[in-house]
């Protein structure tokens, strides 16, 4: 067919005055072509200064007097808008509008790009994207203080386990002169320069792992800013931290060792002391936090995506009529050619909605207003609880009819709501309409809140939100054939689409990926503990090598052994699951309590990281001493 010349409009022409460089992937200032202010009013006038969804950018000269600039902006805003704030218009707004105005620095854009006015979110970005939210920037420093914490505990414990080995060199020093202040120093600087040696290899991973990180977490980072001058002076402050941590402990215990105990096999480090048993404690609690952590955020995303919406998502495509042009022919152009199409079930027209101020039964509320047509409740599948839906067949092409949830019901109080009046009270243009049906609740929004009033109505022309259901079994073809008919009714206008279902997904993408982030430092962090725990275990077993050696010529079988050496480390690990478990129930509630339908965190979470943990533990613990235990008695014994 071909599309009537009267369903588009022809647009403005415009021409290219220069070309910028593209902003950098990390800016919150995104654009692909820019506008002058000039070309927005011919589209309109907009005189309104009540009415702010335009961010100002200002350039002040160096030293400028911020409040003196502030008070300037809101005296202009005091002379323009003197009129539209007398009280005929407070009447007529049904508030008093107090806006002011305020100044913020550039590079706090990006962590707070709400405007706050007079004390409540007007909710306008100001034309940022690609903004965030300190939460997740504060979140992500806490993960990697956890698995640097863990790593530091890691090489305290390694380096008191392995220092038996040193500890004749340690003697020998003392004997010869050497005071334990230079036996410090000596350690001190072995572990500055493993240290240095692990930061050096910590950037080569950081330019490897970066772009599989900026895929993860949706973040644009760059290496060269991650070797920023101020960062760099963090970097030292953390790599002295380490040493210090890491090396002066360690060095302290080997240089306070008595030297004629230390020649004669006299000194012994118990393996069992409470500062090692404490720090294995710590490291696997919080590596048991990051289990219970990962598995309820699994949960929760599965139930998001397993959940009954209340209506069918699937094999729905979402699009709209795009640009300035008459809806009412191109919808009908659609509706008629799209219905010829076998590999399409259904269409559908109408709008997403926006919240309006409802009044019924003397209750005030606000509720979801949107469009539909008679079509939309038999494409989403939304069961009608009562009444009939709407139709264009009924008088005045049932204009006055509205449905409205359950939850609109609740809120007005209704036992009979069938033939009830709602008053859409938008104080310059109230609308008086009539309830013809009830739908079941549906989830129209996010699982963070509950489900809210919502009233759908129809109108003589929908808006320009498309819904297109097509048979599962030939979407190649139903893809094909609304691509084509679209093109065809608005040749001028960029075909564009997304599936019903995806955008679902989209509403969580920032939960997946923290789930992705959460999964993998808490394998990190459990390859951590383990790699801690196969060293003391290692230590473990040669401290009492000679012993083994005289319990197995005594009879002891190498169950026994193995149950001998482990025990001690399994009840750390249980202990650590004690304090971990507390912490993590009320850190979980407490972020659950974000989505207004959520899982409960049951006893099997806790039991299922309780067995993961024991297992591990067991596994990396156990391997030595199986070794051990299989280990011939007679070279043990023999050993001076």
């Amino acid at each position: 067919m071909d599309a009537d010349p009267s369903f588009e409009k022809l647009g403005t022409s415009l021409v290219v005055s220069g070309v910028m460089e593209d902003p950098p992937g990390n800016s919150s200032l995104r654009f692909d072509v820019l506008f002058t202010f000039g070309f927005m009013r011919l589209s309109f006038e907009d005189d309104n200064w009540l009415n702010a969804y335009l961010g100002t950018f200002v350039v002040l000269y160096p030293g400028a007097n911020l409040p003196a600039v502030i008070e300037k902006f809101n005296a202009v805003y005091a002379v323009h808008a003197k009129e539209q704030l007398g009280k005929p218009n407070q009447d007529l707004y049904g508030f008093d509008p107090q806006i002011k105005y305020g100044l913020q620095p550039m590079t706090d854009i990006h962590l707070n790009s709400e405007i706050q006015t007079n004390g409540f979110n007007e909710g306008n970005e100001g034309g940022v994207i690609n903004s965030s939210s300190p939460v997740y920037s504060y979140l992500f420093m806490g993960i990697a203080v956890f698995v640097l914490f863990m790593a530091v505990i890691n090489f305290i414990n390694i380096s008191i386990a392995t220092s038996l080995k040193r500890t004749k060199e340690v003697g020998v020093r003392k004997i010869s002169g050497g005071s334990s202040g230079q036996i410090i120093v000596q350690f001190l600087l072995e572990s500055s320069l493993l240290c240095m040696v692990a930061f050096l290899l910590s950037i080569v991973l950081m330019v490897l792992m970066l772009p599989l990180f900026n895929t993860v977490t949706g973040k644009q980072l760059l290496f060269v800013n991650a070797m920023d001058w101020k960062l760099s002076g963090y970097y030292v402050v953390v790599q002295v931290v380490i040493i210090l941590l890491t090396g002066f402990y360690p060095a302290f215990v080997l240089s306070h060792f008595k030297a004629h105990e230390v020649l004669y096999n006299k000194q012994k480090l118990n393996s069992r002391n409470l500062f090692g048993g404490g720090l294995i404690v710590l490291q696997f609690s919080l590596a048991v936090f990051l289990l219970v952590a990962s598995m309820v955020y699994y949960s929760q995303m599965n139930y998001i995506r397993t959940k009954d919406l209340g209506y069918n998502p699937h094999n729905i495509i979402r699009t709209e009529v795009y640009g300035n042009r008459d809806y009412k022919p191109v919808i009908n152009v659609l509706k008629n050619e799209l219905g010829k199409e076998s590999s399409i079930k259904a269409v559908s027209f109408g709008s997403d909605g926006h919240f309006e101020d409802m009044k019924a039964n003397d209750h005030s509320f606000k509720a979801m207003n949107r469009n539909i047509d008679e079509n939309y409740l038999s494409l989403m599948e939304i069961p009608l609880v009562e009444g009939r839906n709407l139709s264009p067949d009924f008088a005045n092409g049932d204009k006055d009819g509205v449905l409205v949830n359950e939850a609109f019901v609740k809120s007005a109080g209704w036992q009979q709501p069938i033939g009830q009046a709602v008053l859409i009270d938008r104080h310059y243009d109230s609308l008086r309409k009539t309830v013809v049906g009830v739908v079941k609740d549906y989830h129209f929004g996010s699982l963070r809140e509950p489900i809210k009033p919502m009233m759908m109505y129809m109108n003589e022309t929908p808006d320009g939100g498309i819904w297109v259901k097509f048979d599962k079994t030939n979407q190649k073809a139903a893809m094909a054939a609304l691509k084509r008919i679209y093109e065809e009714a608005m040749p001028k206008a960029i075909y564009q689409y997304s599936f019903m279902d995806e955008l679902n997904a989209r509403e969580y993408m920032k939960e997946q990926r923290w789930q992705t982030v959460v999964n993998f430092a808490t394998v990190l962090a459990f390859t951590l503990c383990c790699v801690g725990l196969l060293g003391l275990a290692h230590l473990a077993a040669s401290q009492r090598y000679k012993e083994i050696g005289i319990r197995k010529v005594l009879g002891a079988s190498v169950s026994q052994v193995v149950s001998l050496l482990t025990s001690d480390f399994l009840k750390l690990v249980m202990l650590s699951m004690i304090v971990a478990f507390p912490v993590a129930w009320v850190v979980m509630n407490r972020w659950l309590q974000d989505y207004a339908y959520r899982v409960e965190v049951s006893w099997r979470i806790f039991f299922g990281a309780a067995t993961t943990a024991l297992l591990i533990s067991l596994l990396t613990v156990g391997l030595q001493a199986v070794k051990a235990a299989m280990a011939n008695p007679v070279n043990s014994l023999r050993k001076e």
